[in-house]
Protein backbone atom coordinates (compact mmCIF):
# COMPACT_ATOMS: atom_id res chain seq x y z
CA UNK A 1 0.00 0.00 0.00
CA UNK A 2 2.75 2.32 0.44
CA UNK A 3 4.12 2.04 -2.95
CA UNK A 4 0.30 3.17 -3.56
CA UNK A 5 0.10 6.30 -1.82
CA UNK A 6 3.22 8.24 -3.51
CA UNK A 7 1.48 11.07 -4.30
CA UNK A 8 2.43 14.69 -2.57
CA UNK A 9 -1.35 15.63 -1.79
CA UNK A 10 -0.40 19.10 -2.14
CA UNK A 11 -3.23 21.63 -2.76
CA UNK A 12 -3.40 25.24 -3.80
CA UNK A 13 -6.09 27.73 -3.98
CA UNK A 14 -6.01 31.26 -5.99
CA UNK A 15 -8.76 33.80 -6.06
CA UNK A 16 -9.00 37.33 -7.34
CA UNK A 17 -12.33 39.37 -7.66
CA UNK A 18 -12.32 43.25 -8.84
CA UNK A 19 -15.87 45.42 -8.11
CA UNK A 20 -17.09 48.99 -8.30
CA UNK A 21 -19.60 50.64 -11.14
CA UNK A 22 -21.22 54.17 -10.60
CA UNK A 23 -24.45 55.46 -9.36
CA UNK A 24 -26.37 53.58 -12.15
CA UNK A 25 -24.08 50.21 -12.91
CA UNK A 26 -22.89 47.90 -10.33
CA UNK A 27 -20.46 45.10 -11.75
CA UNK A 28 -18.41 42.55 -9.55
CA UNK A 29 -16.12 40.34 -11.51
CA UNK A 30 -14.06 37.13 -10.01
CA UNK A 31 -12.11 34.42 -11.17
CA UNK A 32 -10.26 31.76 -9.28
CA UNK A 33 -8.58 28.28 -9.55
CA UNK A 34 -8.04 25.32 -7.35
CA UNK A 35 -5.79 22.75 -8.16
CA UNK A 36 -4.76 19.11 -5.61
CA UNK A 37 -2.07 17.00 -6.62
CA UNK A 38 -3.13 13.49 -5.49
CA UNK A 39 -1.75 11.09 -2.51
CA UNK A 40 -1.68 8.48 -5.63
CA UNK A 41 0.87 8.91 -7.76
CA UNK A 42 -0.02 10.66 -11.35
CA UNK A 43 -3.66 11.83 -9.81
CA UNK A 44 -5.00 15.16 -10.02
CA UNK A 45 -7.71 17.72 -9.58
CA UNK A 46 -7.96 21.16 -11.19
CA UNK A 47 -10.93 24.01 -10.91
CA UNK A 48 -11.69 27.15 -12.76
CA UNK A 49 -14.13 29.29 -11.93
CA UNK A 50 -15.59 32.78 -13.47
CA UNK A 51 -18.17 34.99 -12.13
CA UNK A 52 -19.65 38.08 -13.64
CA UNK A 53 -22.50 39.91 -11.91
CA UNK A 54 -24.22 42.72 -13.65
CA UNK A 55 -26.95 45.30 -13.14
CA UNK A 56 -27.64 48.48 -14.25
CA UNK A 57 -30.86 50.87 -13.86
CA UNK A 58 -31.82 51.65 -17.37
CA UNK A 59 -34.37 54.65 -16.70
CA UNK A 60 -36.19 55.39 -12.96
CA UNK A 61 -38.55 52.62 -13.59
CA UNK A 62 -36.16 49.54 -15.10
CA UNK A 63 -33.06 47.95 -14.01
CA UNK A 64 -31.78 45.40 -16.13
CA UNK A 65 -29.09 42.64 -14.61
CA UNK A 66 -26.77 39.43 -15.42
CA UNK A 67 -25.26 37.03 -13.83
CA UNK A 68 -23.29 34.41 -15.00
CA UNK A 69 -20.69 31.87 -13.90
CA UNK A 70 -18.75 29.62 -15.79
CA UNK A 71 -16.77 26.81 -13.87
CA UNK A 72 -14.79 23.89 -15.46
CA UNK A 73 -13.22 20.75 -13.41
CA UNK A 74 -10.54 18.35 -14.85
CA UNK A 75 -9.46 15.48 -13.15
CA UNK A 76 -6.77 13.04 -14.61
CA UNK A 77 -6.12 9.37 -13.36
CA UNK A 78 -4.41 6.51 -14.20
CA UNK A 79 -6.80 4.15 -16.01
CA UNK A 80 -7.57 0.64 -14.69
CA UNK A 81 -8.99 -0.48 -11.31
CA UNK A 82 -5.63 0.50 -9.53
CA UNK A 83 -7.78 0.68 -5.65
CA UNK A 84 -9.11 -2.48 -5.80
CA UNK A 85 -5.86 -4.57 -6.87
CA UNK A 86 -3.56 -3.87 -3.84
CA UNK A 87 -6.72 -5.31 -1.83
CA UNK A 88 -6.96 -8.69 -3.70
CA UNK A 89 -2.86 -9.75 -4.29
CA UNK A 90 -1.39 -11.87 -1.93
CA UNK A 91 1.39 -10.15 -0.01
CA UNK A 92 4.13 -12.14 -1.07
CA UNK A 93 3.48 -11.13 -5.25
CA UNK A 94 6.13 -8.42 -5.30
CA UNK A 95 5.33 -5.29 -7.69
CA UNK A 96 8.85 -6.32 -10.06
CA UNK A 97 10.57 -9.52 -10.83
CA UNK A 98 14.30 -9.20 -9.76
CA UNK A 99 15.48 -8.07 -13.60
CA UNK A 100 13.52 -4.61 -12.59
CA UNK A 101 10.19 -5.79 -15.16
CA UNK A 102 6.80 -5.82 -13.55
CA UNK A 103 5.32 -8.82 -11.69
CA UNK A 104 1.59 -9.68 -12.26
CA UNK A 105 -1.02 -11.64 -10.28
CA UNK A 106 -3.93 -12.76 -12.50
CA UNK A 107 -2.73 -9.85 -15.36
CA UNK A 108 -2.81 -7.19 -12.77
CA UNK A 109 -0.54 -5.01 -10.57
CA UNK A 110 -1.98 -1.75 -9.36
CA UNK A 111 1.43 -0.10 -9.21
CA UNK A 112 1.77 -0.97 -13.32
CA UNK A 113 -1.41 0.24 -14.21
CA UNK A 114 -0.36 3.73 -12.14
CA UNK A 115 2.80 4.35 -13.76
CA UNK A 116 2.49 2.60 -16.99
CA UNK A 117 -1.17 2.06 -17.53
CA UNK A 118 -2.79 4.84 -19.88
CA UNK A 119 -4.82 7.81 -18.65
CA UNK A 120 -8.37 8.86 -17.62
CA UNK A 121 -9.00 12.49 -17.96
CA UNK A 122 -12.35 13.93 -17.22
CA UNK A 123 -13.44 17.27 -18.04
CA UNK A 124 -16.63 19.09 -16.41
CA UNK A 125 -17.66 22.55 -17.69
CA UNK A 126 -20.99 24.45 -16.09
CA UNK A 127 -22.15 27.53 -17.36
CA UNK A 128 -25.17 29.26 -15.87
CA UNK A 129 -26.52 32.40 -17.10
CA UNK A 130 -29.63 34.17 -15.44
CA UNK A 131 -30.42 37.30 -17.62
CA UNK A 132 -33.45 39.84 -14.96
CA UNK A 133 -35.22 42.44 -15.54
CA UNK A 134 -36.68 44.95 -12.53
CA UNK A 135 -39.68 47.14 -13.41
CA UNK A 136 -41.42 49.44 -10.50
CA UNK A 137 -44.97 49.54 -11.62
CA UNK A 138 -45.66 51.97 -8.58
CA UNK A 139 -44.36 52.86 -5.07
CA UNK A 140 -43.66 49.35 -3.44
CA UNK A 141 -45.13 47.25 -6.54
CA UNK A 142 -42.56 45.58 -8.80
CA UNK A 143 -42.54 43.45 -12.09
CA UNK A 144 -39.63 41.23 -11.98
CA UNK A 145 -38.85 38.57 -14.92
CA UNK A 146 -35.90 36.33 -15.08
CA UNK A 147 -34.40 34.42 -18.20
CA UNK A 148 -31.78 32.00 -17.58
CA UNK A 149 -29.95 28.87 -19.56
CA UNK A 150 -27.95 26.40 -17.54
CA UNK A 151 -25.59 24.23 -19.48
CA UNK A 152 -23.37 21.21 -18.36
CA UNK A 153 -20.49 19.76 -20.86
CA UNK A 154 -19.18 16.51 -19.57
CA UNK A 155 -16.18 15.35 -21.47
CA UNK A 156 -14.24 11.82 -20.68
CA UNK A 157 -11.12 10.39 -22.37
CA UNK A 158 -9.73 6.98 -21.49
CA UNK A 159 -6.66 6.02 -23.07
CA UNK A 160 -5.68 2.20 -22.18
CA UNK A 161 -1.87 2.02 -22.59
CA UNK A 162 -0.39 -1.76 -23.67
CA UNK A 163 2.51 -2.85 -21.74
CA UNK A 164 4.81 -5.88 -20.96
CA UNK A 165 5.17 -8.24 -17.70
CA UNK A 166 8.02 -9.56 -16.92
CA UNK A 167 7.24 -12.71 -18.42
CA UNK A 168 6.53 -11.60 -21.81
CA UNK A 169 2.84 -11.83 -21.81
CA UNK A 170 1.09 -8.20 -22.57
CA UNK A 171 -0.95 -5.78 -20.52
CA UNK A 172 -3.86 -5.96 -22.79
CA UNK A 173 -4.35 -4.21 -26.19
CA UNK A 174 -3.87 -0.67 -26.32
CA UNK A 175 -7.73 1.68 -26.93
CA UNK A 176 -8.40 4.86 -26.84
CA UNK A 177 -12.42 5.56 -25.85
CA UNK A 178 -14.11 9.15 -25.54
CA UNK A 179 -17.37 10.03 -24.21
CA UNK A 180 -19.38 13.37 -24.49
CA UNK A 181 -22.58 14.62 -22.85
CA UNK A 182 -23.96 17.38 -23.14
CA UNK A 183 -27.05 18.86 -20.88
CA UNK A 184 -28.83 22.01 -21.58
CA UNK A 185 -31.79 23.79 -19.51
CA UNK A 186 -33.78 26.72 -20.12
CA UNK A 187 -36.43 28.78 -18.61
CA UNK A 188 -38.37 31.58 -18.01
CA UNK A 189 -39.96 33.37 -14.90
CA UNK A 190 -41.92 36.49 -14.47
CA UNK A 191 -43.52 37.00 -10.69
CA UNK A 192 -44.67 40.73 -9.19
CA UNK A 193 -42.70 41.45 -6.11
CA UNK A 194 -43.93 43.71 -3.32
Amino acid sequence: MDLLYRGSGMVQSHDISVSGGTENTKYLVSLGYFNQEGIVKNTNFDRYNLRVNLDTKVSKAFTLGLNTSISQREIFRPNGDFFVYPHRTPPNISVKLADGSWNHYFNNNPIAIIEEGGKHTTKDTHVLTTLFGVFTIAKGLTLKGVLAADFNFDDQSRHTKQFTWGDGTNSGANSIENELDRIQKHYFTGHPEL
